[in-house]
């Protein structure tokens, strides 16, 4: 799949995605550190993907 890295929040796999995690994250009765935690958790692991992709290149 090619992403437009411009203008990716304007396409539907962008909008679904932050749809489903807004569900997931607003419809469980979460506190907001409880949010936050789980926000940070993700970010973290996208930035050990981000930097184990830029080992392989």
């Amino acid at each position: 799949m090619s992403i437009d890295k411009w203008n990716f929040r304007k396409e539907q796999w962008f909008l679904e995605s932050v749809e489903s995690t807004k569900k997931a994250l607003l419809g469980n009765n979460l506190t907001f550190e409880q949010v936050q935690i789980a926000l940070d958790e993700i970010r973290g692991e996208l930035l050990k993907q981000q930097s184990e992709m830029k080992i392989r290149y």
